[in-house]
């Protein structure tokens, strides 16, 4: 005669099927930033990234000592290094500079230099953004220029009185990471900074300029055996993610490396 399935039986296979979907549902993707708010324009690096996926746990290293920062981002996937205030020109042999800087945070200086270096050792993917792309740069043997209105002959506005209001055109060679990710060979960006790339770190190179040729998108130059590396000079978190093309498909692309690299 056969057996009937009681609803206790039942429950019971019920439950292995919900324990089974746990244990194989991917854990959220862990993303250090190397300066993260909860309120202000610090919090806008983590909109864009929870634009791209909602479920990424975001973790923030600034809000620690270095030491105790290195130790979380060990539990971390990608690195987003942020923008912020000028890094000090003694990084990049330029000390006389110091008269074009408007503020430092050398603490932040020392925690994203160790930072970049360990996602590089580790091969874990690094998106820079602003003062992020200026220290790839720097950390990995290049020069800024301090102060790009006194330093870089005919350069175009690239900061005005209120951030946001003001835009610049940004043209990208062929066959870079940006223009596999968009498609496209110019975009506009917003134009909010006073400093830039001089001399490029040999590691790298430029594959995005301004009109007026400043660089504004880098990576390797070779990415053999390299962890996937983009720089901007812009501020992506500070464009609309649904209508520019330098906006919300730069986050999505790196999320979709990191989880390559996972």
């Amino acid at each position: 005669m056969q057996k009937l399935v009681t609803p206790t039986v039942l429950l019971a296979l019920l439950m292995v099927v919900i324990s089974c979907q746990r244990d194989t549902a991917p854990e959220p993707l862990k993303i250090a930033f190397s300066k993260l708010t909860a309120q202000g324009h610090y919090s806008y690096y983590g909109q864009l990234i929870l634009a791209a996926d909602s479920t990424v746990e975001l973790i923030d290293l600034y809000h620690t000592s270095t030491d105790s920062g290195l130790l979380k981002f060990a539990e971390c996937e990608g690195l987003v290094l942020c923008g912020g205030p000028d890094i000090h020109p003694g990084w990049y042999g330029k000390t006389a500079d110091t008269i074009f800087c408007e503020g430092f945070d050398l603490r932040r200086d020392t925690l994203e230099y160790a930072l970049l270096n360990e996602a590089i050792r580790r091969g874990i993917p690094v998106l820079g953004i602003c003062r992020g792309e200026q220290m790839m740069n720097v950390a990995l043997g290049g020069t800024l220029y301090s102060d790009i209105p006194q330093q870089y002959l005919n350069a175009e506005t690239h900061r005005c009185a209120q951030a946001d209001t003001c835009f610049h055109a940004v043209y990208l060679e062929e066959n870079t990471l940006l223009h596999a990710i968009t498609k496209a060979k110019i975009g506009v960006v917003n134009t909010n900074h006073h400093q830039g790339i001089d001399q490029i770190a040999p590691p790298l190179r430029i594959c995005g300029r301004s009109e007026d040729g400043l660089p504004e998108v880098i990576q390797w130059k070779d990415t053999t055996g390299k962890n996937w590396l983009l720089g901007v000079q812009w501020h992506p978190e500070r464009l609309n993610y649904n209508e520019n093309v330098f906006s919300l498909p730069i986050a999505e692309e790196f999320l979709h490396q990191v989880k390559k690299a996972r």
